[in-house]
């Protein structure tokens, strides 16, 4: 399965590489950014309130250094599954791109004056991986969310289905939203670091403003009947499971996709 991720994220640099007279043109998916995931319970006697005061000198301490780079958020489930229950929360963090990523992570480990140490005695994290998110869809005028609803499904790519048909078919639909009237952004996200043994070739990612944009599509692809332009673009090409849901609280802002 790594030797797969590998080609298939591969697969899709290269295609995006391809595609940069689309890029100019300002077709998605627009430029690949990289995405950290860190999975973390709460240690004893500790809470969400010690989160946010922590949070608070990081923000101090990212001002401090100018940091106009890396965007962050917390977040929480809403709809979940048994193997979602073993965390309190995920720390999201997102940069414009993997050159700030890497200056990023020199800075933070020279220059972090205990934070990290802090953020342990505050929370324990099972997992750190990191994966390389393509957005097809950005939300309506903004490039980057601030607080959002977020639906995450697995996804896998059916035998011998090449990166460049949901790429088409992936663009497909995204004009189904626009017609729709749908507020939904869109992401792939590719996992590179971290992780192993992943039974998944990309997470699908949908960002909601709130419920209530959630809710208007539910109600678009069942009694709106999207559901039918859904499966014809995309049920002989990928498998997925359900959507898990979370709030996603920002925690230190920049539009990350910005030019």
């Amino acid at each position: 399965m790594k030797n797969t991720i590998s080609a298939l994220l591969s697969g899709v640099l290269l295609a995006l590489i391809c595609s940069s007279t689309a890029f100019a043109q300002g077709s998605p998916p627009w430029r690949i950014v990289p995405v950290d995931l860190w999975t973390c319970s709460f240690n004893d006697r500790q809470d969400m309130g010690d989160l946010d005061s922590w949070v608070a000198r990081f923000n101090d301490w990212a001002d401090e250094q100018e940091d106009d780079d890396y965007a962050a958020w917390t977040l929480t489930s809403s709809y979940w599954g048994t193997n979602q229950t073993e965390w309190d929360f995920i720390w999201l963090g997102v940069w414009k791109d993997a050159n700030a990523m890497g200056q990023g992570w020199d800075n933070w480990n020279a220059t972090n004056e205990g934070l990290m140490a802090q953020f342990t005695e505050i929370s324990s994290c099972g997992n750190h991986v990191n994966f390389a998110s393509a957005a097809y869809r950005l939300p309506r005028d903004q490039g980057t969310p601030q607080s959002a609803i977020l639906t995450v499904s697995d996804c896998k790519l059916k035998h011998g289905i090449p990166f460049a048909a949901l790429d088409r078919a992936t663009r497909q639909w995204t004009r189904v939203l626009d017609d729709s009237g749908s507020g939904a952004a869109i992401y792939h996200w590719y996992p590179v670091y971290g992780g192993g043994g992943e039974e998944f070739d990309f997470k699908l990612v949908y960002a909601y403003e709130n419920y209530s944009e959630l809710g208007a599509d539910y109600e678009r692809m069942g009694n709106g009947r999207l559901f039918e332009q859904s499966q014809a673009l995309f049920d002989h090409l990928v498998d997925c499971d359900s959507s898990r849901v979370y709030d996603a609280r920002n925690r230190r802002w920049v539009d990350v996709r910005a030019d």
